[in-house]
């Protein structure tokens, strides 16, 4: 038998390197992540040993650029579970391989410390109060403590730690209330002060200490009226009305704008227009319209600057279309093709944006 300090001696290497080490198990995780992207990296990470021991979950989310979930819907009548994430790293959709606990359409999102929030919505039988966050790192869904509140086309934000959730349809009447939630110890609801409007299907976003809240149904006819709530002093105050009344549209800040996209008005239908909101001079403009289709129901979200409109529908038609508009240039684009977009057509989609932390 061969002595094994004999071999050592005629072949030298690094005797003590783990086979992971040797095969360079970490540089072959992280190609599958830049190459499949991020659920199907976890998804690898799950199945080996070897490979939870070389890299934390967390590591793969750190080094992977924002992503974008969408989060259930409905389509053709049908009440969405699934989850969807668009990576832009290779410019695809994929199927998160765990969807929401039960199918919920016109629902709330965000992304907020790693998780994505769910809030309410429908789930055909009834409005819910219930919240369900998605751990990206994990991808595992966990039960969070119920909003004080039933509501089904609601608006949310994130500012200052926390997810404000506003105004929507308890199923009877369109509610102007407002309720923030803090993640962690004791992780529960409170309430703010109410909106100075009752809003079905409006948007809100969050920029430079004040969050905006516009549009929406007041139950007799979509609105153009926009308010804002300063985080400093928590009071609601009266802002300039957009140029379009709108409902079920998509909405984001990004470089001092608040700008919204599409929606419907209760005596148009669908819209493709677009306007923004100058946060510093508080006055509304109009932009050039959606290239493809007139849309509601779309939800948005803010990669990079731009500015991506997922899903809706138009008239009977639920639409897959992905729509970009570069807020840096000014330009609408067509990042996601119509036949490469999401795998499953969703009218009133709810997306989040999903930062690295």
């Amino acid at each position: 038998m061969c002595d094994r300090r004999l071999l050592r001696a005629a072949s030298p290497c690094s005797w003590g390197l783990t086979l992971p080490e040797a095969v360079g198990l970490r540089e072959v995780a992280v190609g599958v992540r830049e190459g499949t992207g991020l659920s199907e990296a976890l998804c690898l990470r799950g199945a080996s040993r070897a490979l939870r021991e070389v890299v934390s979950a967390t590591g793969f989310r750190e080094t992977s650029s924002p992503h974008l979930f969408v989060c259930g819907g409905e389509s053709n009548g049908q009440f969405l579970s699934s989850v969807e994430c668009l990576d832009p790293a290779t410019g695809g959709w994929q199927t998160l391989p765990v969807g929401l606990r039960r199918g919920r359409h016109w629902a709330a999102a965000a992304a907020l410390r790693g998780a994505v929030y769910v809030c309410g919505g429908s789930d055909g039988r009834q409005v819910l109060s219930s919240v369900e966050a998605l751990e990206v790192a994990t991808l595992a869904w966990r039960d969070m403590p119920p909003m004080l509140e039933r509501r089904e086309g609601a608006a949310v934000a994130v500012a200052g730690g926390r997810l404000l959730v506003v105004g929507g349809g308890d199923g009877r009447s369109i509610l102007r209330s407002a309720e923030r939630f803090s993640p962690g110890a004791p992780g529960e609801w409170d309430a703010l002060e109410p909106m100075g409007h009752c809003r079905l299907g409006s948007a809100a976003c969050h920029a430079g200490g004040h969050v905006y809240v516009c549009g929406g149904n007041g139950g007799e006819t979509s609105l153009s009226s926009a308010e804002t709530l300063s985080l400093a002093t928590g009071a609601w105050e009266e802002l300039p009305a957009m140029e379009q009344q709108r409902e079920r549209f998509a909405a984001s800040c990004v470089g001092g704008f608040l700008y919204v996209c599409g929606g419907c008005d209760h005596r148009q239908g669908p819209l493709a227009s677009v306007e923004r909101l100058d946060l510093q001079a508080l006055r509304w403009e109009s932009l050039s319209s959606m290239p493809r289709d007139r849309r509601h129901g779309a939800a948005a979200a803010t990669l990079a600057g731009q500015i991506l409109v997922c899903g809706g529908s138009y008239g009977r038609h639920d639409l897959r279309l992905v729509e970009c508009f570069d807020a840096p240039s000014n330009r609408h684009l067509v990042r996601v093709p119509a036949d490469a977009g999401a795998e499953e057509q969703r009218g009133r989609r709810v997306a989040a944006r999903l930062a690295a932390a």
